[in-house]
């Protein structure tokens, strides 16, 4: 029953939608540490969302060392202070397969259960890279200026990362678009799976099966279909 819904959900054509859109950058970068950087942004409406798009390049040692990393991001309500909550309420991963070496590219990370966000509520993603050193590391597209104003680019520290009172941040923001799919159309396509499956699976391929139907940034800021 499960393959039946989902093809079903499929073959409707329903395209998600960009809801924030970050693309200036001006360099890539390395802001992965430990699970303690990300990005603050805040929804601009309701609906489901249900990944984020990056732009990445591989980092490395150089030639003879692999180029960047599998990375998990981690998607995070905000506590009363600000920042952070420990616990995920999504969670997105992309693979060392997915990065170039030589330039960045856009890269849509897919969470494992959509989350309902609200508009004007803010949010946080956090991301985790699987290697460093000579291993290989991601690198980011961001810039500084604070081109954003919905958020910004933090690192947590380092002494109990998630009780810390305030952000840490340079005026930069990461290049980044957030991927939703808008009410009402999320609760009439997508309440018949959520409801009659147990597992996430389901769910996590009609979204995946979702990404060529979304329109995406080429690396200078344009759109491609």
């Amino acid at each position: 029953m499960a393959a039946i819904i989902v093809a079903s959900f499929a073959a409707t054509g329903m395209a998600a939608s960009v809801d924030v859109s970050q693309l200036a950058y001006q360099g890539v970068g390395d802001i992965s540490q430990g699970d303690r950087s990300g990005q603050t942004f805040t929804p601009t409406t309701d609906g489901l969302l249900i990944g984020i798009r990056l732009l990445v390049q591989g980092g490395s040692w150089g030639a003879t060392f692999p180029a960047g990393s599998d990375a998990t991001v981690r998607l995070r309500e905000l506590g009363a202070n600000g920042v952070p909550i420990v616990s995920a309420v999504a969670v997105g991963r992309y693979f060392r397969a997915d990065i170039d070496r030589d330039q960045p590219k856009w890269i849509d990370v897919m969470f494992d259960v959509p989350y309902q966000q609200s508009a004007g509520v803010q949010l946080a993603f956090m991301i985790e890279d699987a290697t460093a050193g000579e291993e290989g590391w991601s690198n980011f597209g961001m810039k500084n200026g604070d081109p954003y104003a919905g958020g910004q680019l933090f690192h947590l520290g380092w002494s109990d990362p998630f009780a810390t009172p305030n952000l840490s941040t340079n005026g930069y923001d990461l290049a980044f678009e957030t991927l939703i799919v808008p009410e009402p159309i999320a609760f009439a396509m997508l309440a018949p799976v959520l409801l009659l499956t147990a597992s996430r699976s389901p769910v996590t391929l009609a979204f995946q099966s979702m990404r060529s139907r979304i329109n995406g940034p080429t690396v200078d800021g344009s759109s491609v279909t």
